[in-house]
Order: structure tokens, then C-alpha cells, then sequence
């Protein structure tokens, strides 16, 4: 008699939720929105804020392991002859990601086609935990590269703006100033809210009681430190009256402002620097002589509760213009931009070492490696981000 063959059922794999969420975190933005349409479960892990923040540090962990920039090229319609800063600019915005791991191609992230005249000039890029503020002569712009959604913001010619990210709820705050028509020496400032919690502060700006104590320079957007802090440069040139030589720090936990020194090495004359964040530290470089060609790279501890550390002197670094400090590589120098070009540079040598050429590299999806009318780029040290954009 022939016998049958028992047939076992296998039982199902079973992974927690909390095991799920521990594999997920770590898996690039690009994979975890493809996930949000598996099933209903992985759209709620993916959505909720404690997770956003979760994956947020852990790209932040992945990054100080293997560094990138983020490269976003500006074109030129046409040449205009004769203007100080063109107004001709395109109305295509790219974004690229670049890896000194991986210097010969830059990497697609994202790129917005607007409607032609929407804005006639582009400004320094503000960044906040992967998300990009974009100022133009017409509006203010936010993006996400890595989930590739966009906003506008209410109405603003203002360059001198910047940006917050509370954690991840998602919820965004945008500072500009407000320059009084009568009193050239007065300035304001104004605050727009966006995201959870935003309430009714999301339909408009809100202006900040009372001016700011001292004007900043134009042309400027904010450095962010830590979610928290916002440092522009206070304008002593432009202003004849007594204006205080530093920094201007807002805290965004009580909307107040207080000067920062610079260093005092920096000799009282001289207030031309450029600042950045490296690591939570505040960073500043500048000259200590205008008889000397080599820079000075200063940086500061500030503490989540604002205390602030004293200015030390970190590198020392020879170049005919000041360059911005974007990332340490793992080994051992220090990532550099300035203009169209990115540079490693390694302590006690004075000496810079090109390893990008932005203007020679290949940028991915396209045919030609030269941008037409290339007039500049915006770059800043990038770390990829799930942080939702809602208007």
C-alpha cells in the first residue's frame, strides 16, 4: 500500500515591531518611503516622530563615518554685464550628493523645474537636519532632497533668514529680519511655523516683540547650531553708530538675543570671518593680519543649555580667500570649500589639497559634464532626513 507523505505547514517568521523598527532605522530614506506602501503597520512606523529622530541620528552616525556634501549648482538664463549680483538666475533648482569615498560622480538626489520669472536671484543656502532654505528675491523655499518634497513660504524678499528643526515632529521655524524704513540702525525680526504643532502660527509671520539690539549683515542666511541656536554676523561697517564687534545669537527656547565675541587674536579692525558648525562646535575662520595669507580656524563649545566655551584655536590653513569648514574625513583631514572647489587639508601643513573640482566632476543623469552659464555653488555638510514638509 502506498503510503502518503505528511505535509507540514511552515510556520510564518515573526519579527517584533521593536526588531522591525532597530532594522528600519538604519535603511536609507530612498528604501524606507518605497516601505510606507508595504502595509499599513510600516506607514505608522515610518510616520511616527520618535522614529524620524531615530533614523535622523542614525544617518548622523553613518555620516561621521563616511561624510557627504551637498552640491547645488547655479545657472545663469544669460549674462548680464555690469550687475554686482546677476539677475538672471535659472529657475531650476539641483541637488547633488557628493563623497570624497566616491570623488568622481555626483549623486541625483533631486531637482524643481519652477515657472519662469517665479524669482530672478538665488542666496546662501540655511540647513537644519537635512532639510534646505532656500531664499530668493521673491519667496522663501524649503526642501527635503532625500524625500524630494518642496514648500514655499508666505511672501519674503529677505535673505537674512534661518531655520530650526524641532526633532522628529516635524515641526520647522523660520527667522527673518525686518529692515525699519525710517531708522537705517533698526531691524526686526519675524518667525513662521510649520509642521505639528504649528497651530495658527502657520498662516502667517509673526513678528518677535521688540528690535534686534544690533543690525546684521546682508546677504547673509543663519547658522544653526544644535536645533536651537541661530548665529548671524552683526554689521559694524555699514552702521555708524556704536554697534557691537560678534556674533548675534538667537535661543529659540525663549526667542532672545545675545552677542558672541569673536576672537581676540582677530585684532579690533578686523571683523571679516566666515562661520559654520562642525560636530554641535561653532567654528569661525578668519585672518589674524591683513599682512598675512594664511587663516585661522577657531571653534567654540556650546552646550544644549547654552553655556558657551571659550574660542580655541584648531587649524591653521594658507589660501588667498577664506574657505568654509564642511566635514573631518576618517583620515584624519578636514573637508574645505571655497567657490567652485573642495579641499583636504591636514595639520601642521599649511598647504591645501584639492580633491573636487565641482565644476569638472560628473553629476549623475547628466549628459554634460559643464553646466552652461555656471555662475556659483551652494554647499553644505549633509545628513539625509524622513522630516516632513508640511505648509
Amino acid at each position: 500500500m502506498r503510503q502518503r507523505k505528511r505535509r507540514f505547514r511552515r510556520t510564518p517568521c515573526y519579527m517584533s515591531e521593536e526588531m522591525i523598527r532597530e532594522i528600519m532605522v538604519w535603511l536609507p530614506v530612498k528604501s524606507l518611503i518605497r516601505s510606507r506602501s508595504v502595509c499599513k503597520a510600516w506607514q505608522a512606523i515610518i510616520s511616527d516622530p520618535v522614529f524620524i529622530l531615530a533614523h535622523l541620528h542614525c544617518s548622523t552616525s553613518k555620516w561621521e563615518q563616511d561624510p557627504c556634501v551637498l552640491i547645488s549648482p547655479h545657472t545663469l538664463d544669460f549674462f548680464l554685464p555690469g550687475e554686482q549680483w546677476p539677475s538672471t538666475f535659472s529657475n531650476h533648482i539641483h541637488f547633488y550628493q557628493w563623497r570624497p569615498s566616491s570623488p568622481g560622480v555626483a549623486k541625483f538626489l533631486h531637482a524643481k523645474k519652477f515657472i519662469d520669472g517665479m524669482f530672478t536671484q538665488v542666496y546662501n543656502f540655511a540647513y537644519c537636519d537635512g532639510l534646505v532654505l532656500t531664499p530668493t528675491d521673491n519667496l522663501l523655499y524649503l526642501f527635503n532632497p532625500a524625500t524630494r518634497d518642496a514648500i514655499s513660504l508666505p511672501h519674503s524678499n529677505n535673505r537674512r533668514s534661518g531655520i530650526s528643526v524641532q526633532g522628529g515632529s516635524g515641526r520647522q521655524a523660520f527667522y527673518r529680519t525686518i529692515d525699519a524704513k525710517a531708522n537705517l540702525y533698526r531691524m526686526g525680526m519675524e518667525v513662521f511655523t510649520v509642521g505639528e504643532g504649528a497651530g495658527d502660527d502657520a498662516s502667517f509671520w509673526k513678528e518677535l516683540p521688540g528690535d534686534l539690539p544690533f543690525p546684521i549683515k546682508k546677504w547673509q542666511t543663519a547658522l544653526t547650531v544644535k536645533r536651537r541656536f541661530l548665529f548671524w554676523r552683526i554689521d559694524r561697517a555699514r552702521h555708524q553708530q556704536r554697534t557691537a564687534r560678534g556674533l548675534l545669537r538667537l535661543d529659540l527656547s525663549d526667542e532672545s538675543f545675545t552677542v558672541t565675541a569673536l576672537p581676540d587674536a582677530m585684532g579690533s579692525r578686523n571683523d571679516a570671518c566666515i562661520i559654520d558648525e562642525l560636530h554641535g562646535e561653532l567654528c569661525l575662520t578668519a585672518r589674524c593680519s591683513e599682512t598675512t595669507a594664511a587663516a585661522t580656524v577657531w571653534a567654540m563649545e556650546v552646550d544644549d543649555d547654552g553655556r558657551q566655551g571659550q574660542w580655541e584655536r584648531r587649524y591653521s590653513v594658507r589660501f588667498p580667500r577664506l574657505c568654509h569648514v564642511m566635514a573631518p574625513l576618517p583620515d584624519g583631514r578636514l573637508l574645505l570649500w571655497n567657490m567652485t572647489d573642495l579641499y583636504g587639508y591636514e595639520a601642521p601643513e599649511l598647504e591645501l589639497e584639492p580633491v573636487c573640482e565641482m565644476d569638472e566632476i560628473r553629476y549623475e543623469g547628466r549628459r554634460k559634464r559643464r553646466w552652461k552659464n555656471l555662475w556659483s555653488f551652494n554647499v553644505k555638510p549633509y545628513t539625509e532626513s524622513l522630516v516632513r514638509l508640511t505648509a
